[in-house]
């Protein structure tokens, strides 16, 4: 396969950055000229971005579209769900060929430090996957809410979190 692919990062910290952006696109195709056997095109768009709202308050906003035509094989498939991605969803429970992902976080960190660097995280995420591209109408979007209680440990961040997904609909 033959990938082009550009990122721009200027978040200030990580794992809990108070401002900037990082936006990553791609381009990938396969095509049986180059030996793949299989042809397959995927174009992909990620964003998250985070602004400082007062001292110890940012918020997040984030976006992910994804589309791969109806040839995509399954490891190259786009996933949702998890604690980084939905809200009330185990890790990679759907995968699919397109996907549509926002989401608006809030995060604060605590005044006083319990025993670490503390934070407190609420989301909102909205999205949805689709098998093939004719699927794709705006009934389908899930919703997510939840929260996350971070510690900003030694070895890494140590988290206590809550979610849970849900849709709209008409019928009981």
């Amino acid at each position: 396969s033959v990938k082009v692919s550009s990122t721009i990062d200027t978040k200030d910290k990580y794992p809990y950055p108070e401002k900037g952006v990082r936006f990553h696109a791609f381009y990938e195709t396969a095509l049986k000229a180059f030996g793949s056997s299989i042809s397959y095109s995927n174009l992909g768009v990620e964003y998250n971005g985070y602004i400082p709202v007062a001292e110890g308050h940012v918020l997040g906003t984030a976006a992910r579209l994804g589309f791969g035509d109806a040839t995509l094989p399954l490891p190259y498939q786009y996933s949702m769900g998890g604690q980084n991605s939905f809200f009330g969803m185990r890790e990679d429970e759907f995968r699919g060929r397109q996907i549509f992902l926002t989401s608006v976080e809030y995060r604060f960190r605590f005044p006083i430090d319990i025993y670490f660097n503390t934070y407190m995280l609420f989301r909102y995420d909205l999205g949805s996957m689709w098998e093939v591209k004719d699927q794709i109408r705006f009934n389908d979007l899930r919703h997510g809410l939840g929260t996350t209680l971070s510690f900003q440990t030694p070895i890494g961040p140590a988290d206590i979190l809550v979610g849970r997904s849900f849709r709209f609909t008409n019928d009981l």
